[in-house]
């Protein structure tokens, strides 16, 4: 379902890759006619105001994109795939994509541009920052808080009550039992040496 969307303006989808390409199917799935697909360099010719998708889920591209534009001069609708549970819808920021079988459970929220992939789980009191991504399998347990622009790769576990700072990278299946403080690329909680990008898409 589309959360903040009216069928009545055009949508735009910002991107050319796999994930835009996803983004379209669904759109045109739920109903939606008018569609504009741009490249990210043409995001200029999208008028503000106009009602936005970002087609692109990589964390440090749309971290790129937000210090290079004003997002507030858009709208930035929701997608919640019909499989998914959400204790509190109330609970979701803008700009949200939802994959299936997700769950947000009990008196969290979910930070503006979160991506959570399919069979993501986020227990009670969890709260994410803006821009977050979770990948297939992804559990944060519980009463859990991250920053901004944080990448939990495929089937990572987040022990209860911990702290995530912003900028953080964690690599596929990593178990995270303790506060991570300094930003960086991560194996559970040891720090990866390098400079290399963990990305998706």
């Amino acid at each position: 379902m589309l959360l903040n969307h009216n069928h009545a303006d055009a949508t735009y989808v910002i991107g050319s890759g796999v994930f835009a390409k996803e983004c379209l199917q669904v759109l045109y799935r739920e109903g939606v006619k008018q569609v504009i697909n741009l490249e990210y360099t043409d995001f200029h010719l999208v008028p503000q105001g106009a009602q936005v998708f970002l087609g692109f889920n990589n964390t440090v591209y749309r971290r790129n994109f937000f210090a290079a534009h004003d997002h507030q001069l858009y709208r930035w609708p929701t997608y919640v795939h019909d499989s998914a549970v959400i204790e509190e819808f109330n609970c979701l920021g803008q700009g949200v994509w939802i994959y299936a079988f997700v769950y947000v459970g009990w008196h969290s929220t979910v930070g503006d541009f979160n991506v959570m992939g399919g069979r993501a789980d986020l227990g009670h009191a969890v709260h994410t920052g803006r821009n977050n991504y979770l990948g297939p399998g992804a559990t944060l347990t519980g009463g859990i808080t991250t920053g901004d622009n944080v990448f939990f790769g495929a089937g990572t576990v987040v022990s209860n009550y911990l702290d995530i700072c912003g900028d953080t990278n964690f690599l596929i299946n990593s178990v995270v039992h303790k506060d991570v403080t300094q930003p960086g690329n991560y194996y559970g909680n040891r720090a990866v040496p390098g400079n290399k990008i963990i990305q998706t898409r």
